[in-house]
């Protein structure tokens, strides 16, 4: 190999070393690291503080009344609220669209969970936690406040309930 091709081959394999280590990083600072505290207001104007759940866990999703998917999850997110409610698990719906058509959706819906219409703060904190900007997108907070699931689309029925048996002890 010429050695123009080698330095090329080692710098190549530097990058990618500097790449992989970063990749590790964040992925490390963010699963099983502190989640991000955020303030809300509900739909009905009550303020919601992600620490102020602290000592529950709680299934932080980033939805909206216009994608189709996470029309199709809310019944199983409202399902897991009900069955789980004991083990102190609090679902909190970040809708990514404004107040009224999350009014509405929650109204036709008979939704059991709070639902924060926070469409620029939303879609800001679903960067921060490197959704990818997909939704729905969900993350699980355990009661200390760390990040314990990420899930980018939606839950099927089967895999909601089995992340929320090994998490919710």
């Amino acid at each position: 190999m010429p050695l123009s091709g080698l330095v090329k081959a080692i710098a190549f394999a530097a990058v990618a070393a500097v790449a992989l280590s970063a990749g590790y990083y964040l992925s490390r600072a963010h699963f099983g690291g502190a989640a991000q505290n955020f303030q809300l207001a509900d739909i009905d104007g009550r303020m919601h503080e992600l620490s102020g759940y602290r000592g529950r866990f709680v299934l932080v999703n980033f939805w909206a009344p216009w994608c189709a998917p996470c029309r199709e999850e809310v019944p199983l997110l409202m399902r897991a609220r009900a069955e789980h409610r004991e083990k102190d698990l609090q679902i909190l719906g970040i809708s990514l669209d404004g107040e009224e058509n999350t009014r509405i959706f929650r109204d036709e819906f008979g939704v059991n969970y709070p639902l924060l219409a926070a469409a620029d703060a939303g879609s800001r904190l679903l960067g921060a936690w490197q959704s990818g900007g997909a939704i729905p997108f969900s993350v699980l907070i355990d009661r200390a406040g760390r990040i314990r699931h990420r899930k980018s689309g939606a839950y099927a029925a089967g895999e909601l309930q089995e992340v929320l048996r090994a998490e919710l002890r």
